[in-house]
């Protein structure tokens, strides 16, 4: 069953050589296999790949969740680094202010901030525990 197994992710970009710069400068990480028109990244237990494609930053939807443990100090260095979150406004309960949607679950909070790579492809970051 897939289940017993990993997925591995893979982003599209347009130019590798490009791509790769971003990642290292915004995220600060390197690929740990690099083949023409492929960078392959292996954050522990995660391996996502990104790959050149024409149909690079055609997604309108967020195609990869980096669960980080302290959402607002993650934030602090990202932006240290140059990156930008996005703004996005779903209604008066669901929109970001500098960056983070805070929205209520039952009596907790949820945070999420969104960001777009060189290519346009959506991630988000939400605080998660345990996950791995």
């Amino acid at each position: 069953m897939l289940r017993q197994f990993r997925v591995h992710p893979l982003l599209a970009t347009k130019d590798a050589v490009r791509a790769r710069a971003w990642y290292t400068d915004k995220l600060g990480i390197e690929p740990v296999l690099e083949r023409k028109g492929q960078l392959v990244y292996s954050i522990p237990p995660t391996i996502f790949t990104v790959y050149e494609t024409s149909f690079a930053g055609t997604a309108q939807s967020t195609v990869a969740v980096w669960a980080v443990d302290d959402l607002r100090a993650e934030m602090a260095r990202l932006r240290a680094r140059g990156l930008g979150f996005e703004e996005l406004d779903y209604g008066p309960d669901d929109r970001t202010v500098d960056g983070m949607m805070t929205s209520q679950v039952g009596s907790g909070e949820v945070l999420n901030a969104w960001f777009k790579d060189v290519d346009g492809n959506w991630m988000v970051c939400p605080p998660f525990r345990g996950v791995g």
